[in-house]
């Protein structure tokens, strides 16, 4: 149900050299830092799956801009980003949207300078395990995320697309998919081209994804459950804040269900959380109490 997406635009019509490039870095990563990983490292942090596979996707240019993904859909390299961007003098936008966790980060360079990055809210994206802190104000981080990649002139088919949206199939083709992957055989690195094909777009101008996930049934209802994951001490302003992202979510989730022509009376859609740093259990018994209050108070 959250917009979770990690991914690197980059000014360029060249797609040629950009993917020459781009198989240059990950031969590179490939080379000096996957045959490397220890088992019990941690596979966000180098943009592998489950299965400990890296895949990345490239689209060739549309609007001026082609774009980069990777498997992994809420990461984007941003080493990644300032390489293209040195290498092709170009203009890059690197970003990460984690919708689950109510946070995002975005990075600009250009020809290979970076601009000083944008993360929002700041205080969460510190390492874990350090000093706890009171829970901060989050905000309703999907919206404000796409008006701002929209200002930058990004085009609008591809923003907050992820790989697991494009079909691939291996055959001539614009893009290019490369992936790293371990065999009993050993480690291997590998890629193709392909013609991408998508059906994902946001509609209405409301990013809102459409393939739901967390969604069962309980007798006549379905009902999709929204886990968010979040950072720091909470009381009970923090969890009214959060009553209020609920609100404001579930509002842009029934617009969409109402346009694909889902009946609202027999949809359920609920919200829980967790907390990566704290005590779950008072978390979820504030955010009960802040429902409560702002029940009473309409």
């Amino acid at each position: 149900m959250s917009l979770n997406s990690g991914q690197i635009f980059v000014a360029t019509e060249d797609f040629e050299t950009l993917g020459q490039e781009l198989l240059f870095y990950l031969g590179d990563w490939f080379e000096k830092r996957y045959q490397a990983i220890d088992r019990a490292a941690d596979l966000s942090a180098h943009f592998l799956d489950k299965d400990r596979r890296r895949a990345v996707l490239a689209l060739p240019a549309c609007e001026g801009w082609c774009t980069v993904l990777e498997k992994r859909p809420d990461r984007a390299d941003p080493a990644l980003a300032a390489h293209l961007s040195r290498r092709l003098s170009a203009r890059v936008v690197w970003f990460e949207l984690q919708g689950s966790h109510l946070r995002w980060r975005r990075q600009i360079f250009e020809a290979g300078r970076p601009e000083p990055p944008h993360l929002q809210p700041e205080r969460v994206w510190i390492p874990l395990k350090q000093e706890l802190f009171p829970m901060v104000p989050y905000a309703d981080i999907e919206p404000i995320a796409y008006r701002e990649l929209q200002a930058l002139g990004l085009p609008q088919q591809r923003l907050l697309l992820t790989a697991d949206d494009i079909s691939v199939a291996a055959g001539d083709g614009s893009a290019l998919y490369a992936l790293m992957l371990q065999t009993p055989e050993g480690s291997r690195f590998e890629h193709v081209r392909f013609q991408p094909q998508w059906s994902w777009q946001i509609h209405d101008d409301e990013p809102v994804r459409e393939d739901f996930h967390g969604v069962h049934q309980d007798g006549h209802r379905t009902i999709t459950l929204e886990t968010r994951w979040l950072r720091g001490v909470p009381d009970i302003a923090a969890a009214l804040n959060l009553v209020r992202l609920e609100q404001a979510a579930r509002e842009r989730l029934e617009h969409d269900l109402v346009r694909r022509g889902f009946d609202l009376e027999r949809h359920v859609i609920d919200f829980r959380y967790r907390s990566e740093d704290h005590d779950t259990t008072q978390l979820e018994a504030l955010v009960r109490q802040a429902r409560l209050e702002t029940a009473h108070r309409e």
